[in-house]
């Protein structure tokens, strides 16, 4: 039975502070760092155009990206951008979680009972963000499909890598198979009037519009589209959450060195087979292949959600190699800091990003280039690499991560159940 109703209020909860920099998995930090410029470089397009909204590439495909700079950036982020750091976000996600619960088990406290309250805060703070920030939101899906990653804790890794894999293939496949039927059901001509006359005034508003014009728009038209797209997108997320659960358990990260040689065939093989794939993804979509446009869009996506995660991958084992090198752990601190700061910084770069595109700010929505938009991403990631640095020197943890912790453990502790 519970224990919870003999524990003094504080007791055990004295255990329950942040993580200690000796204690940090250094290169899980660093990862989070990194991951959060590939984040902020994909969702540069989304903030500065209407990308959310226009889905006529899967009827008209794409042409093949023009303007010199701006064309060759564009497709570089297609290649090593654009579906490979969410997946590598909801990776370490998937790790954590297994760090997270099993560290609380060792203290003799029931898991399962602070991770639900962790996703309940995770929850609160996604839902505020997609409603009243930006509708491009994502810890809302993490915290609906992180409770299902209950269901796995104690599975084998065999079965969370199967059930992984599955997840993933599943919504590749859909996606193609919706793809094609709308490739091949929609006149391209009608297509292309109709999406032309519905992205305008989206754009006006997004441009021009006050914060209350902005904000009942997405109340309107957004959130509703992207809660329903909870069942699309939660299967997706739990086979990646799933593999970082399988490498939580298999103990890589936690001890590099015992598996150097694991890690070196991981590096290698994710890295051709995802570079491959990848481009391959970037060729479909920009119509190279003699296919329909739409058709060969919808296969270069669906292709994308395989190869988006090989990608994740290298980059994974790449920087757990590097990280072997005390030389570099010292050079990519500040990424590090970053890394322990990523939820707090995930929402300042949404902050700062409608404050330069919105109508109630600089209005710069839908008159900024790839290269120009590239640059501000840089110029944010910076700014926000210093003032980790500065902040972590006075506290142990990000504001939000401070919020997000005080919320999770608050009450009287909750121990296994006997």
């Amino acid at each position: 039975m519970s224990m919870s109703h003999n524990a003094k209020p504080n007791e055990g909860t004295a255990q329950l502070e942040p993580t200690k920099s000796a204690k940090r998995i250094a290169s899980i930090d660093v990862l989070r760092g990194f991951a959060l410029i590939g984040i902020l470089l994909a969702n540069m397009r989304a903030f500065k155009t209407p990308a959310l909204h226009d889905m006529s590439a899967y009827v008209l495909g794409q042409t093949w990206p023009e303007g010199g700079m701006s064309g060759a950036i564009e497709a570089f982020l297609h290649w090593a951008v654009i579906g490979k750091f969410y997946p590598l976000f909801s990776f370490l996600f998937g790790l954590g979680f297994y760090l997270f619960v099993s560290r609380i088990e060792e203290r003799q406290l029931d898991g399962s009972y602070y991770f639900k309250k962790r996703m309940a805060g995770l929850a609160l703070i996604g839902l505020i963000h997609l409603f009243f920030i930006w509708s491009g939101d994502i810890l809302h899906t993490y915290a609906v499909a992180g409770l299902f990653l209950l269901l796995f804790y104690r599975k084998p890794i065999g079965t969370l890598i199967r059930w992984g894999i599955g997840l993933l293939v599943f919504p590749a496949l859909l996606t193609a198979l919706l793809g094609l039927v709308t490739a091949l059901t929609q006149n391209p001509e009608d297509v292309q009037g109709i999406i032309e006359m519905s992205l305008a005034p989206i754009v006006t508003i997004f441009q021009s519009g006050s914060y209350v014009d902005i904000l009942q728009f997405r109340m309107s038209m957004e959130v509703p589209v992207l809660l329903f797209n909870l069942f699309f997108a939660v299967p997706n997320v739990l086979g990646v959450f799933l593999l970082g659960l399988a490498f939580g358990k298999w103990g890589g990260l936690q001890r590099p060195k015992e598996f150097a040689t694991t890690w070196r065939r991981i590096q290698l093989y994710s890295g051709w087979s995802g570079a491959i794939l990848s481009l391959v993804y970037v060729l479909l979509i920009y119509n190279v292949f003699p296919l329909p446009a739409g058709e060969g869009y919808a296969y270069g996506q669906s292709l994308n959600m395989i190869a988006g995660p090989l990608v994740m991958l290298w980059y994974v084992s790449t920087f757990v190699r590097v990280m072997e090198n005390e030389r570099m752990q010292t050079r990519l601190a500040p990424l590090g800091a970053m890394g322990r700061m990523a939820l707090t910084n995930y929402i300042v770069q949404s902050i700062v990003s409608v404050f330069l595109f919105y109508g109630f700010g600089l209005g710069l929505f839908g008159r900024v280039s790839v290269a120009a938009g590239m640059g501000i991403a840089v110029t944010i990631f910076i700014l926000q690499l210093l003032f980790s640095v500065l902040w972590l020197k006075k506290y142990n943890q990000g504001p939000l991560e401070n919020l997000w912790r005080k919320a999770t453990y608050a009450g009287a502790t909750r121990y296994k159940q006997k």
